[in-house]
């Protein structure tokens, strides 16, 4: 009846509210990993420097993520497919250099409530004093006690910041056995060099990583304040590049 007509139309509409928002390009709702988050953390805060090398990667538009390890960029008629691990590689190596070199003043070091204790061989304990010496420019702190004739106790007390929570014994073990100690300086700072590679590779994240927006515009922020030689440490690909005229012709435009 008519009375009923007019209370339906007087009913006021509830707005639809969806249960869970839209998942994105970079992973929407998925929750990311706190480690994840720290990492995306540290690389925003070491964008503070307006000393830009690369103007490149600040030119460019995020697009999404490919695979959970791969950025999509463009620019222009271009687009671009970045390594997450080799550029974020990369710029903690060029970090490194710098706190090694005594340039980007003192690293940041974080003392362990649990130590990590390993042993090792006399040649290896000679080897690891050495390596000591310049690891403590990084923020190490290691103490190294004698057990017996031939075996002696290395102790890490602390550790750079960018290494919380990752295994230091084994990184250092692992360090250690690469590190030849030898009378030419060049050859020294060879080793070095090499201990700085391996030091940045273990203490960024590694695999099927989901960035946020945020996260990915400071690791091009942060590429753009490099010295980038399109290459990680380790010598590879960080960055490939495609035109837009290399699509139209695959696809016969």
């Amino acid at each position: 009846n008519a009375t009923e007509i007019k209370a339906v139309q007087e009913t006021p509409r509830v707005p639809f509210k969806p249960s869970a928002p839209p998942r994105t390009a970079f992973g929407g709702d998925k929750v990311m990993p706190s480690d994840l988050k720290a990492e995306q953390r540290e690389i925003s805060e070491e964008v503070v420097s307006d000393d830009i090398r690369e103007p490149l990667f600040l030119s460019m538009d995020v697009v999404g993520q490919l695979f959970g390890e791969f950025l999509v960029t463009t620019r222009g008629t271009e687009f671009f497919l970045i390594d997450q691990h080799a550029a974020a590689e990369r710029v903690r190596y060029e970090k490194l250099k710098e706190l090694y070199k005594g340039n980007a003043g003192g690293a940041e070091s974080m003392l362990l409530l649990m130590p990590q204790s390993f042993t090792l061989s006399g040649e290896e304990a000679e080897n690891m004093k050495e390596l000591t010496k310049r690891l403590s420019a990084l923020g190490f702190e290691i103490e190294l006690k004698e057990v017996s004739d031939d075996k002696v106790s290395c102790k890490v007390k602390a550790v750079p910041g960018i290494l919380e929570g990752r295994d230091v014994a084994r990184l250092l073990k692992e360090l250690v056995e690469e590190f030849t100690f030898s009378g030419s300086s060049a050859a020294i700072e060879e080793a070095i060099d090499a201990v700085l590679m391996r030091i940045a590779c273990h203490s960024v994240i590694r695999g099927v990583s989901r960035l946020a927006p945020e996260g990915a515009r400071a690791l091009l922020n942060s590429l753009a304040r490099v010295d980038f030689s399109n290459n990680c440490p380790h010598g590879r690909p960080v960055v490939k590049s495609f035109t837009r005229s290399e699509l139209d012709s695959f696809f016969g435009r």
